[in-house]
């Protein structure tokens, strides 16, 4: 039977979820690193623009995958994805594509034009999720105080709700299959998405 993976889509962080995040990703969840991802989601990341975070979890309510997208400060329509993760016991099943998916999706409501982000240049998998994806490689730009340098910079053109690029750009993402998303419009905003998660392939 093959599990079912939910990616839900949320403005800030509950303590019990901020810990399953920090576990998964950085191996403690002491409440020093808990306080630090709770305060980025109700302060940081609210004060002086915009965030959310997009969450994988399995059946028994384990956190399995993980991403937060930001507005820059400046460019409202500027948008950054990063720290994406999926446990190792859960990849190849393209979680990491359809949390991006749900991501972007709720950014093309928002009104946003370009999603950037950065990526290290020995990590190939993430550089072909983002060439997969329909990401561009461009020259480097800082993203507000974010430190970056030395990573390959990939930006993505996101279209309108109506399919129609907001910017002119190079590239588009192509169609986004939404027999796997269901979104609904409640505050906070949620995404669901219901993954089988069974072979890898």
């Amino acid at each position: 039977m093959k599990e079912i993976i939910t990616i839900t889509i949320s403005d800030f962080l509950s303590n019990e979820l901020a810990e399953k995040i920090c576990l998964l990703q950085w191996h403690n969840s002491s409440p020093r690193f808990v306080n630090q991802l709770r305060h980025f989601s109700l302060y940081d990341g609210k004060y002086c623009s915009d965030c959310f975070h997009v969450v994988a979890s399995n059946i028994s309510g384990d956190v399995i995958g993980w991403l937060y997208c930001l507005q820059n400060k400046t460019n409202r329509s500027l948008w950054y994805y990063g720290d994406l993760f999926v446990s190792p016991s859960y990849r190849r099943n393209k979680i990491a594509s359809r949390m991006l998916v749900a991501a972007i999706e709720r950014l093309k409501e928002s009104g946003a034009t370009i999603l950037r982000t950065y990526v290290d240049p020995n990590n190939t998998a993430s550089i072909n999720l983002q060439k997969s994806s329909g990401f561009i490689e461009k020259p480097y730009e800082k993203f507000d105080d974010l430190s970056n340098e030395g990573c390959i910079m990939f930006e993505l053109c996101l279209p309108s709700i109506d399919g129609k690029a907001q910017v002119p750009c190079h590239k588009t993402t192509g169609e986004i299959p939404r027999r796997y998303l269901k979104i609904t419009h409640s505050a906070p905003k949620l995404s669901r998405l219901h993954t089988p998660h069974g072979m890898r392939g």
